[in-house]
């Protein structure tokens, strides 16, 4: 991973930043808006994890930490249908090849998608063994090894997560949690 110093995190007050408000919903969905930096907009839903963090945050925190600036929060940045990149991912998650989004590069997806579920099994599995998990899943999808993914860097991302969760759990209903794309340095 790339330190933080080299400075590919871009400030909150750039323009070029996308904006994304997590919307705790009332019952069993939450959404997300997004502005991207050319000003269009998108949204979705997604199932609410409970006491748990999204998974699309959960992707939030891992490609920010090891800097996959075209893992899911990427690709939406760049103009990509959320659809079919969710879909992509949970064909990854699932293990299937990929067909979908010919054309694009889909490494850093593969990667991410190996990583958060890093973290959301980190409570139950070591972490030299989800290290394992996720070198063996990226080998299996003929993609390169997450770079510098390390003890310490798995568990940046597991307490920048935990630390994201305690902000989203605090966020009443039908109330948002905002974020930016790339995220600046002081975010969780």
């Amino acid at each position: 991973m790339r330190s933080r110093a080299t400075g590919w995190l871009r400030s909150a007050a750039d323009s070029t930043d996308m904006q994304l408000t997590a919307v705790r919903g009332n019952e069993d969905r939450d959404r997300v808006y997004v502005t991207r930096d050319d000003g269009s907009e998108v949204f979705w839903t997604w199932p609410s994890y409970g006491r748990e963090l999204a998974h699309d945050l959960v992707h939030w925190v891992v490609e920010s930490e090891a800097q996959l600036e075209a893992g899911f929060w990427g690709l939406v940045a760049s103009g990509i249908d959320p659809t079919r990149v969710n879909k992509s991912a949970e064909r990854i998650a699932s293990g299937v090849r990929l067909r979908d989004l010919a054309g694009l590069d889909l490494t850093q997806l593969i990667q991410s998608e190996h990583l958060a579920v890093l973290v959301s099994r980190a409570t139950w599995s070591s972490i030299a063994d989800l290290i394992a998990y996720v070198n063996d899943q990226c080998d299996s999808f003929g993609a390169p090894r997450v770079e510098g993914l390390d003890v310490a860097s798995a568990e940046r991302m597991i307490t920048r997560s935990a630390e994201l969760n305690r902000q989203w759990q605090a966020v009443a209903p039908d109330a948002g949690l905002v974020l930016t794309w790339p995220p600046a340095p002081t975010d969780p």
